[in-house]
């Protein structure tokens, strides 16, 4: 087994794109290759479940 970490870094990551197409997409890759290890740094403007 490959111990290889990828960092995915996510600019927006409360943003539409990434709850849309980015985050689902990832967990669609994880879950067809369960042995990848990816370290995920996401970063955005807003509040994740607050009031902007």
């Amino acid at each position: 087994m490959d111990d290889t970490v990828s960092t995915l870094i996510i600019f927006g990551g409360t943003g539409d794109l990434a709850s849309r197409l980015l985050l689902p997409g990832l967990g669609r890759l994880l879950t067809e290759q369960p042995d990848r290890r990816i370290r995920l740094i996401g970063s955005g403007r807003s509040r994740t479940g607050g009031s902007a």
